[in-house]
């Protein structure tokens, strides 16, 4: 079986390629559909990853966030059904005769508290793998996830994203009044604002988002919002605060976190820096704040965030999150057009690809 990928060869340049879909027993054929490109996809793109890891995965299959339909079954699966295509696979599951158990495969695998998605051992698609720029993909069934009826497939190509922002929070309790500060106004903050508040069920009025775009913060109308150039946070007043920016911010991000919470506090650090970022340890020790890395979600949560998108109130809020023209990828060239706007930033939202390589 064939399928015809687009690669991204070296920065700003795809190219066509045909490829032979592996042929592993007991996994299924998947046809991607969807597609939503990260920032991820975007640092490889635009050449802004260290040049060391440019060197070792390019070429590549970029976009790991996306649906698409079942084409050889496997599993419980059936053609012809819609699934979101997981990009995290655990060691355990794409080379078990390696890896037989999760106890034998790695701490995060054999420890829920830590997760599959830390694995060390991942496969994880347009990082260590080819991503879904490709006609076909094979793909364990234990790596998809059935997209409900009623979950339309501009939200369900989001589901990765906001798997991501639930598994930072899902076995966090919050105490009635307890203050909670999200530092960044766009669709990252949006899905993280948006899980805090319907699915962690935190009170509008204890939700705050702080960004620089009164633009973009009007889209947040569920949660408190503030200028940090007009409004900056309070300090020692916050319970919980979230990074949600990355990037060169990084480091003024983290520090106003930092003084954002009191004593106790915890802080979550989502966005993804390339370069090495210095962190006040004295603030760190004398509130005896907690900080934790977040990156990535584990299968375990798809079906639970997919089957939470089917509440009226918070699927409306994720339905205004993709940017409003749909690309069309047909060619290496369509697809480059849709990264070089993706790369513009000048937009607010998830930039969708619609695939038709035929």
């Amino acid at each position: 079986m064939k399928s015809t990928a687009i690669v991204l060869q070296k920065p700003y340049e795809f190219a066509i390629e045909e490829r032979d879909v592996s042929d592993v027993e007991g996994w299924a054929v998947v046809r991607p559909l969807l597609l939503s490109i990260c920032a991820a996809d975007l640092r490889y793109y635009t050449g802004y990853r260290r040049t060391e890891a440019l060197r070792q995965k390019l070429p590549m299959v970029l976009v790991h966030e996306g649906i698409g339909e079942i084409v050889r079954p496997a599993g419980d699966f059936r053609e012809g059904e819609r699934v979101v295509i997981i990009p995290a696979i655990p060691g355990y599951i794409h080379s078990p005769d390696k890896f037989p158990s999760k106890e034998e495969c790695c701490a995060g695998c054999a420890d829920e508290t830590l997760g599959e998605n830390h694995c060390t051992n991942i496969r994880f698609l347009s990082s260590n793998a080819d991503g879904l720029t490709q006609t076909l993909i094979q793909h364990p069934p234990k790596c998809l996830s059935r997209i409900p009826d009623g979950v339309e497939d501009n939200t369900a190509a989001l589901t990765e994203l906001i798997t991501v922002a639930y598994n930072a929070v899902k076995n966090v309790h919050f105490a009635p009044g307890a203050k909670v500060a999200i530092f960044g106004d766009g669709p990252v903050s949006y899905l993280m604002a948006c899980v805090l508040r319907f699915i962690k069920i935190v009170p509008e009025e204890d939700l705050h988002i702080f960004g620089m775009s009164d633009e973009k913060l009007s889209r947040f109308t569920f949660a408190r919002t503030c200028n940090v150039e007009s409004c900056p946070p309070k300090n020692d007043h916050y319970a919980y605060a979230f990074e949600c920016v990355g990037g060169i911010y990084s480091q003024d991000v983290i520090e106003s976190g930092m003084k954002a919470l009191h004593l106790g506090g915890s802080l979550f650090l989502i966005g993804v820096s390339e370069t090495e970022i210095p962190v006040d340890t004295r603030v760190i020790l004398e509130k005896r704040l907690t900080l934790t890395g977040v990156s990535r979600s584990p299968r375990q949560d798809y079906p639970e965030v997919l089957e939470r998108l089917r509440d009226k109130e918070l699927l409306a809020l994720v339905r205004s999150i993709p940017y409003s023209e749909i690309f069309d990828v047909h060619d290496a060239e369509s697809c480059g057009r849709a990264f070089d706007f993706a790369a513009s930033k000048k937009y607010w939202g998830k930039i969708l690809l619609r695939l038709d390589l035929s």
